[in-house]
């Protein structure tokens, strides 16, 4: 658990670097330890928590994934790139969602509040 939230912090960081790839890869591992947190989680109130954190980290690395490999983003998507290029987030709406996404969960206040605060 410790570990899904230095990966999520790697992901962020590198995300608004534009390191998307590996933005990617480091997203993934993170649910891949924060998915048996939820489960493990006896706290009602932490388990929603933790849920509704997983849900938007795994948004947005379902949306990094259609960027990186230049897949449409679903129609009732927020985010839609503002030109055909799709893989290049310094030419989508994407680039202003990754500074958002990280303002939300940064890491004195997001990410450490809500999974850290919810172990």
């Amino acid at each position: 658990y410790p570990q899904a939230v230095s990966l999520i912090k790697l992901a962020i960081d590198l995300e608004c670097a534009g390191r998307l790839a590996e933005a990617l890869v480091a997203y993934g591992d993170s649910l891949r330890y924060l998915v048996p947190a939820v489960g493990a989680e006896s706290d009602p109130v932490r388990r929603s928590a933790l849920a509704a954190k997983l849900r938007q980290y795994m948004d947005r690395a379902e949306e990094i994934k259609r960027i990186v490999t230049g897949q449409p983003a679903p129609v009732n998507s927020v985010t839609q790139p503002a030109t055909p290029h799709a893989g290049s987030i310094a030419d989508t709406s994407e680039r202003r969602a990754a500074p958002t996404l990280s303002s939300q969960a940064d890491t004195t206040g997001d990410v450490n509040g809500a999974l850290n605060g919810v172990s």
